[in-house]
């Protein structure tokens, strides 16, 4: 669908910017699709248990997601900011 999106706001010479929000089962990358234009869009990462009265800390730790299931994933695990940078 962004990519779409992309296609028609180039069609009509439009450089809109488009912000999408992931959280929850949004979370995960695609498996398929990969947005063509990164320069068009900016994920909002917004997991509602957010802790603003902490900083996020950076991991150097390579990250291993766990593989996306319907209906099935541990939502709680995306409250811990540090697995999802």
């Amino acid at each position: 669908m962004l990519n779409e999106l992309d296609v028609e706001l180039t069609a009509r010479n439009l450089n809109t910017r488009i912000v999408f929000i992931a959280y929850g089962d949004t979370t995960w990358a695609p498996e398929n699709e990969i947005i063509r234009n990164p320069k068009r869009f900016t994920c909002l990462f917004a997991p509602i248990s957010r802790d603003f009265s902490k900083p996020i800390a950076k991991s150097k730790a390579p990250i291993n997601p766990e593989p996306y299931i319907k209906n099935k994933n541990n939502l709680q695990k995306l409250q811990i900011m540090e697995e999802n940078l």
